[in-house]
């Protein structure tokens, strides 16, 4: 579990403690800009990063009868948060791993096909 970020000012009356607080925050920005343009530069972080979008469900509805409407609209915002920070740092590397998705749903559901078409079919 990650402790949450400290506060980067304890008197915001204090100029110098502001301009150093802002400082921080601007270097706490670039290096998590850093850190999702690395993974983004990779197949498989991309693969992993557009698992967790479709785990969060930020392609379905998160309509429910019950009170899990509640837990799905969580889980929802925590994937658009994740695309908006993945379109600011790159919005070409989204369109790359949403075709990624796309060529590996394809393979899949044609390996399926295949693994399902009766032997006898296939040897003739």
């Amino acid at each position: 579990m990650t402790t949450p970020a400290r506060a980067l000012v304890k008197n915001a009356a204090d100029p110098d403690q502001v301009a150093t607080g802002g400082r921080l925050e601007e270097e706490r920005a670039r290096l998590e800009r850093a850190d999702l343009l690395s993974v983004l530069s990779t197949k498989i972080g991309r693969r992993v990063l557009w698992r967790v979008l479709t785990r969060c469900g930020v392609f379905k509805s998160i309509y429910e009868t019950s009170a899990r409407i509640h837990y799905n609209a969580g889980q929802q915002d925590l994937g658009h948060w994740l695309m908006n920070e993945i379109l600011e740092v790159d919005a070409a590397a989204y369109l790359v791993m949403q075709q990624e998705s796309q060529t590996r749903a394809k393979k899949d559901d044609e390996t399926t096909e295949a693994a399902q078409t009766p032997s006898v079919l296939r040897h003739t």
